[in-house]
């Protein structure tokens, strides 16, 4: 009987241990329940869960909206604040960017007509020239315009928003009060840089 007994504890710590060591499988993740079913993952068990994870993970990492910095290309025009002549303050693309909105701000707000600002995209080509100096907003009513006694605006829809390396990003005053009343111009050009 003694034996019995020592053989059948023996046998038991032997089947703990073993369940215990963690140099071999001993329960399927399909065997594994999975308690936030429904909430976090639709499966109902580990080996589903994973499965989820990993189709996610690998929609994100696919997804080129996935990881992004946010940038600002910004151009400063100091003291009054008058409409150019055809000429404008150059930003350079050091980076593949997407546009995504223009803000324009002043230290000194307009009194009679608006300033506003215009965007021109010149696209880089192999040859080191320029092409396409197009405005980038949809209409004249999107480009930003602050009014008569205000301090800053926003850009409305941009019709052309992609920037690749050495693309000029062409920062133009399109109005102005008289005598240069408004003063000291910030524009922000903001964009999304993705991540590779």
């Amino acid at each position: 009987m003694a034996n019995s007994w020592t053989e059948s504890t023996n046998a038991i710590a032997t089947v703990d241990y073993g369940h215990l060591d963690g140099g071999s499988g001993k329960h399927d993740a399909s065997e594994i329940d999975v308690e936030s079913s429904g909430s976090y993952y639709t499966a109902a068990d580990a080996e589903g869960a994973f499965a989820q994870l990993d189709s996610a993970l690998a929609s994100h990492l696919s997804d080129a909206a996935g990881y992004y910095a946010a940038r600002s290309l910004v151009a400063r025009v100091p003291g009054p604040v008058y409409t150019d002549t055809g000429v404008g303050i150059v930003l350079l693309a050091d980076a593949a960017m997407t546009l995504e909105s223009v803000h324009a701000h002043l230290l000194s707000a307009p009194s009679g007509d608006p300033v506003t600002v215009d965007v021109h995209l010149a696209h880089c080509s192999d040859s080191s020239t320029w092409t396409g100096t197009a405005s980038v907003f949809s209409s004249e009513g999107d480009r930003p315009s602050i009014e008569s006694g205000a301090y800053s605006a926003a850009s409305g829809e941009l019709a052309e928003t992609s920037v690749a390396p050495n693309d000029r990003i062409i920062v133009y005053v399109d109005t102005a009060s008289a005598g240069g009343v408004a003063r000291d111009l910030t524009v922000q050009v903001r964009c999304r840089r993705y991540l590779s």
